[in-house]
């Protein structure tokens, strides 16, 4: 595999590499005032005023102040893999006064949206055998996207959980992991680290490729590695704090309590009813429709904004199901939903394909059957909105390319305009504190 960009891939690259950087600096921009203040009041008060949807600003937190700030059952070395980053702030908070994990951040960010960018647009290329330009197109598509657009600005485990996945993808028709069991392995180990459901897919990967005794053995010691480095973070780091913090806020409590005309908040959940009130179980959810959230959230949102509620946190002000103002923007959902469709069908014979489909099951039958963030699953989409691009362009196989690239061309096109002109005027409105 060579890591090298190719000539074909150099100015496409360039250009997304410059849109991506601009992006990120726009929103280091905006929230640049409150985070670089260094005061103990810090986590506070950035998570109050961050808002770029239901991502989480955790990632500054943790590079702010190190702590396994995640929930390490769901992301077992992701705070690890900060360490290194809150080392290079700490040293940056000492020398300037201010806190700079949003810089520190950034080029980690623009890195991962970038290498994912080549990785995808390689996959068409190598895999699916698409023309240069062709692939460029689709790939540029793609993060036109609204939330693979918002994903690529938001230090959230998404954008890093984003090459993993590709690279799963790319390495599966390689020979770089097919006779390389331990690099394989060592891909699950990172996939499963950042996000651990994403080390399903991975393993997916190997029962498609390589389906020995050994591997399934090797996975399952990887798999029993994670959780229990998992539960060692929990036990050690984790529980502690969690019962210095409750006590502390206890105390809190009862001293305000005291207090005459005292209310106390009343917590509003936007989860629906889970399966059962049981540890992983409890974040299941059997009530929310599923109807209108495949039209509104799972394809509406994930591909184009809504108008209005714009990229707001359904844990502030935003409902869970929000309409669009134009009755243009369903139209182009249900034609890009089509296109989707038509080019799976005309690609069902791939192997490829069926891997990518696997892959797509697991996010339907995780989110949309189980439940899980239902509410808010647009959030989770950039772990699946590269699988629907490698669907339409199954159409490549019987649809001629002068019929398909004004389309696709015309849809990236709107997706920009409309998704970009959106997320920048947001980005460049000052902070309501």
């Amino acid at each position: 595999m060579n890591w090298r960009l190719r000539k074909d891939e150099r100015l496409s690259t360039g250009l997304m590499f410059l849109f991506i950087t601009v992006m990120n600096v726009l929103a280091v921009y905006k929230y640049q005032d409150v985070m670089m203040n260094t005061h103990r009041w810090f986590r506070w008060k950035f998570f109050k005023v961050y808002e770029l949807s239901g991502f989480d600003p955790i990632n500054y937190a943790v590079t702010s102040a190190w702590e396994p700030g995640y929930d390490v059952y769901r992301h077992p070395l992701l705070s690890f893999l900060m360490y290194p980053f809150y080392w290079v702030n700490k040293g940056l908070m000492e020398l300037t006064g201010y806190n700079c994990s949003q810089w520190v951040l950034l080029p980690v960010v623009v890195f991962s949206a970038t290498l994912s960018y080549v990785l995808l647009r390689r996959i068409l290329t190598d895999i699916l055998r698409l023309a240069s330009w062709d692939a460029t197109l689709l790939s540029v598509l793609t993060w036109g996207y609204a939330y693979m657009m918002l994903c690529s600005v938001v230090p959230d485990h998404f954008i890093f959980s984003l090459p993993c996945l590709l690279l799963a993808l790319y390495a599966f028709h390689s020979s770089l992991f097919t006779h390389r069991s331990p690099l394989f392995i060592f891909l699950f180990i990172l996939t499963a680290g950042v996000t651990l459901t994403n080390g399903v897919k991975v393993w997916l990967c190997s029962l498609f490729s390589v389906r020995t005794w050994k591997m399934q053995l090797l996975f399952l010691m990887a798999a029993a590695l994670l959780l229990g480095v998992s539960h060692w973070q929990y036990k050690q780091l984790v529980e502690p704090v969690q019962q210095v913090r409750k006590a502390e806020q206890k105390r809190v409590e009862e001293k305000r309590s005291k207090k005459p005309g005292y209310k106390p908040k009343k917590y509003v959940s936007r989860n629906g009813k889970p399966l059962a009130n049981l540890p992983f179980i409890q974040w299941t959810d059997v009530t929310t429709p599923r109807d209108t959230t495949l039209v509104e959230n799972f394809f509406g949102e994930s591909l184009q904004f809504h108008q209005s509620y714009f990229v707001q946190d359904i844990w502030k002000k935003r409902p869970v199901f929000v309409q669009y103002d134009w009755w243009l923007n369903y139209v182009i959902e249900l034609f890009m939903v089509v296109l989707i469709v038509a080019g799976a069908w005309l690609n069902r014979h791939s192997r490829f394909l069926w891997l990518c489909l696997s892959w797509l099951a697991v996010d339907v039958g995780l989110h949309l059957i189980l439940g899980f963030t239902i509410n808010e699953v647009y959030i989770m989409s950039p772990h699946w909105l590269f699988l629907l691009t490698i669907c339409m362009a199954g159409l490549y196989q019987r649809v001629p390319v002068k019929v398909l690239r004004p389309l696709f061309l015309s849809l990236a096109v709107w997706l920009y305009l409309y998704n970009g002109y959106q997320l920048v005027g947001y980005l460049l409105t000052p902070v309501s504190r």
